[in-house]
């Protein structure tokens, strides 16, 4: 479904990659998904390096989130806008219900 969005994924074998590439002078990346204590330790890495980057989302219910880059603010509204419509419209909740998630 991601795909047929013009989503591109890709893969690390490491958890620190998609991060570093992400923050990189030429990012191969706009986003990275991964778990929340993953991220947290990121964020809290490179923001005591002075590096940019938020978290367009994350729960605390739910242990993961996404990371944008400093210059990916359309891309942080977009998901928003996109995780908002479906709470709105009751996907998540069908999800939740069909995954037996919290």
């Amino acid at each position: 479904e991601l795909q047929d969005a013009g989503v591109e994924i890709a893969v690390w074998s490491g958890s620190d990659e998609p991060f570093q590439d992400l923050v990189s002078a030429n990012p191969t990346v706009d986003a990275v998904y991964a778990e929340t204590p993953i991220t947290t330790n990121w964020i809290d890495q490179f923001e005591s390096e002075g590096i940019e980057a938020s978290v367009a989302y994350s729960r605390s219910f739910y242990p993961v989130a996404f990371v944008v880059g400093k210059n990916s603010a359309m891309l942080r509204d977009k998901i928003d806008g996109a995780l908002a419509e479906m709470i709105y419209d009751g996907t998540i909740e069908q999800l939740r219900a069909t995954w037996n998630a919290y």
